[in-house]
């Protein structure tokens, strides 16, 4: 009877593997948990298809020149992807509206091209760096956001020891 019954628990595990990724594809709901970043809103017709969030992380932007430029604070990482039968915008709009919109707020834009924008904004005592990347032919994109502030001390060390 064990034989069977772990054959059964493995189909079980089997199926819920396989069907769970196409319930979440099919769903086209945001991931559970995510929320859109205060600074932007998304593009009409996408959600959230992945998020992370950290309290503290490093990500490395770039420059025109493409010098990598580290920054250090609170870290999100957002991806977007659009919903099923809608049209996506092309890779080069999802750039474009996203520095547009940051430069309207006072931000620069580091570099850019088709794939990469790397931009940066100042603004009510904050500095906040940010990398749009839209991937799969405009599908998707990929917001990574640093909002730059230094690392709270957790760890203390005793001289005395």
């Amino acid at each position: 009877m064990k034989k069977v019954e772990k054959m059964v628990m493995m189909v079980i595990c089997v199926v819920l593997c396989v069907s769970i990724p196409v319930w979440k594809a099919s769903g086209q709901a945001d991931d559970r948990g995510s929320k859109d970043h205060p600074l932007f809103t998304r593009m009409p017709n996408f959600y959230i298809d992945s998020y992370e969030t950290k309290q503290f992380d490093q990500y490395k932007f770039k420059d025109q020149q493409g010098k990598e430029i580290p920054v250090e604070g609170a870290f999100y990482k957002i991806s977007y992807c659009i919903k099923r039968k809608q049209q996506p915008p092309s890779e080069i709009q999802i750039i474009r509206n996203h520095t547009n919109a940051i430069q309207k707020i006072g931000g620069v834009v580091l570099s850019a091209d088709n794939l990469n924008a790397y931009c940066t904004i100042k603004k009510s005592g904050m500095e906040t760096w940010v990398h749009v990347h839209p991937w799969n032919q405009g599908d998707c994109y990929t917001l990574t956001i640093i909002e730059k502030q230094a690392m709270a001390q957790d760890v203390l060390a005793d001289a005395k020891q």
